[in-house]
């Protein structure tokens, strides 16, 4: 009745909260009548005191553990956080369908039924592969759907970073390369095992050595298709040079 007698405003100056008079738990709608600003210390205390009211309420504990766990300096003592705990932790145990005994019994059985017919995912099977195979083939790819294209950049663009690959450049580059014997699944050493290790000796003469390659250009922040190229050539370009001096690859027994 007080806040409402004050015809409260949110402003800059003044903080309040929106609070329900009758809470949605308990059949409060949100109707203007329904509701109130109340300072921060107002909202705390109506809260507190609604537990009191219909202490078994679930909703009404849970609101209560909220307050507590916004960063608020709101200090309780240990048998009323005992209790609000309690609720919180009796509602995740009847409401979470992991911890209902039902549920799980449920799911394991249609799991085993499952498993036990042979049952495979959709694009696991053969009829899902040949319609993937078809979709990708087709105008439906992705890449080729000038909405998915255009969102594409656009993302590159809000990130701060144009993606070099959307250019006229990029596009032609990339069309070569995955034509060409360039491709990656054409080249070692993908042919024959997944990664590789790799002898780095730099300009000061240390010599390091790296069980992956993804490992190498994660410490120097090298891009990964550079240094691809680099192992494939063995030709540093010259904004590299300044820090390396040789980059091996050390070729793994088979």
């Amino acid at each position: 009745t007080k806040a409402k007698s004050h015809n409260r405003v949110k402003s800059r100056e003044c903080v309040f909260e929106k609070h329900h008079i009758i809470p949605s738990c308990i059949g409060g709608g949100d109707e203007n009548s329904n509701l109130v600003l109340l300072t921060p210390r107002e909202h705390y205390i109506a809260h507190r005191l609604l537990v009191k009211m219909y202490p078994s309420s679930m909703g009404l504990n849970k609101a209560v553990w909220v307050f507590l766990n916004t960063g608020k300096d709101i200090v309780i003592n240990s048998k009323s956080y005992e209790i609000y705990r309690s609720k919180v932790s009796q509602s995740m145990r009847e409401n979470n369908p992991m911890f209902n005994s039902q549920n799980v019994s449920k799911f394991k059985i249609s799991l085993g039924l499952a498993i036990d017919s042979g049952f495979k995912p959709f694009l696991a099977t053969e009829e899902g592969k040949a319609m993937s195979s078809t979709r990708m083939k087709s105008d439906q790819h992705p890449m080729k759907n000038p909405i998915s294209v255009a969102k594409k950049i656009q993302t590159d663009k809000d990130r701060g970073n144009e993606s070099w690959m959307t250019t006229d450049k990029g596009k032609k580059y990339f069309s070569k390369k995955w034509q060409s014997d360039q491709h990656p699944l054409k080249l070692n050493p993908w042919n024959t095992h997944t990664s590789y290790s790799l002898e780095v000796e730099l300009v000061d003469g240390t010599i390091m050595q790296y069980k992956m390659l993804k490992l190498f250009y994660e410490e120097h922040n090298i891009n990964k298709d550079v240094a691809a190229k680099i192992i494939r050539t063995g030709i540093i370009p010259k904004k590299h040079q300044k820090k390396f001096k040789r980059i091996t690859k050390i070729c793994a027994e088979k």
